[in-house]
């Protein structure tokens, strides 16, 4: 029927990223000796292994950061920051770069 959508077969699919919202923001770390990934964007803080969902709010700034495996840090500030996927430390670099949408 027009204007149905399929169920969430996909849900099971590990490698497909969860929905964004339009306030919401998703941080990959590409560096592959991350342990855990915390971002923090104003009060808002979210964390995972190798990626975290935030909610922005009214939030301009956000910190991001990876620790890797030998405990060392990785820091990336996101000024402003928009809503969509961000990937971070890619090539070992302190940046993280908003993904295109297609």
């Amino acid at each position: 029927q027009p204007g149905t959508t399929a169920g969430s077969e996909t849900s099971q699919d590990l490698s497909s990223s969860p929905a964004i919202s339009a306030h919401q923001a998703l941080f990959r770390s590409l560096e592959p000796r991350t342990r855990k990934l915390q971002v923090r964007c104003d009060q808002a803080k979210a964390s995972g292994t190798t990626e975290a969902l935030i909610s922005l709010a009214s939030s301009n700034t956000c910190t991001v950061t990876a620790i890797l495996d030998d405990r060392s840090r990785m820091v990336a500030v996101i000024e402003p920051v928009h809503s969509g996927s961000w990937w971070c430390f890619a090539d070992s670099e302190n940046i993280c770069k908003l993904q295109e949408t297609h």
